[in-house]
């Protein structure tokens, strides 16, 4: 069986959070070509989600780079610096990824999260702005806008971006997680909930990564957080 087929079953079992067979496909699809690069980024993603530990994601994401000297890995290598809070490095590949092709948004999305957890209100503001222009105003990336608007304290702009996606979100569907993260922006933190409650049910392909996305980090202890994340059932060992 070929490595293609054992990745997309990965990634389908993923999708459908069955852990253990997630887990069997990526390495399965390693073992069938362990040249390819996408299996071994999926299979990152994987081991960073059960785990929380970022050692041997980084080491997949160190053989990647060298698999893929074109550079098509580098989002997917700052995806695991963001969820390891390794974001000065994020940063810096976020500029460099940009700089290769300053067309595609998901670079300036990434970079406005790193920004963000510096605390780099202007840069991460600025920067968000560019992606949110870029993207057509994805509500990916809208997410993040607001988020980071909450948090450098236009209140009235994200606030206006949560209402303006909750009225939308009535006729079309808008994904839960990337709302919430505006009402933790702006400290509503019920609502959020709400709505990762909501994700929750929805088996929202976000929800995956609630274990280790640091904008949670001001709800991760109130007690209905904490049951969304129990109830995940992420394996205790891989």
């Amino acid at each position: 069986v070929s490595c293609k087929f054992h990745t997309v079953d990965g990634m389908l079992k993923f999708l459908d959070w069955d852990w253990p067979a997630t887990g069997e496909a990526f390495r399965a699809a390693i073992e069938a070509d362990p040249e390819d690069p996408l299996c071994r980024h999926w299979y990152s993603l994987y081991i960073s989600t059960m785990t929380g530990d970022y050692t041997e994601p980084m080491a997949q994401s160190d053989t990647i780079m060298m698999l893929d000297p074109s550079g098509d890995f580098k989002i997917g290598r700052g995806s695991l610096l963001y969820f390891a809070r390794r974001n000065e490095e994020l940063r810096d590949l976020m500029l460099e990824t940009i700089e290769d092709d300053p067309s595609i948004p998901w670079g300036y999305d990434w970079l406005g999260m790193a920004y963000c957890e510096l605390e780099d209100w202007d840069n991460s503001l600025s920067t968000y702005f560019k992606a949110f222009e870029l993207s057509d105003g994805l509500v990916e990336v809208g997410g993040g806008l607001g988020h980071a608007l909450g948090l450098a304290g236009e209140y009235d702009l994200a606030k206006q971006i949560a209402d303006h996606y909750s009225v939308a979100a009535e006729d079309h569907y808008l994904p839960q997680v990337q709302r919430a993260f505006i009402h933790i922006g702006i400290g509503e933190y019920d609502e959020a909930l709400r709505l990762l409650e909501e994700a929750y049910e929805a088996r929202s392909w976000f929800v995956i990564f609630i274990g280790i996305e640091p904008w949670y980090d001001p709800i991760r202890k109130e007690p209905r957080f904490q049951e969304l994340v129990d109830q995940m059932n992420y394996p205790s060992s891989i």
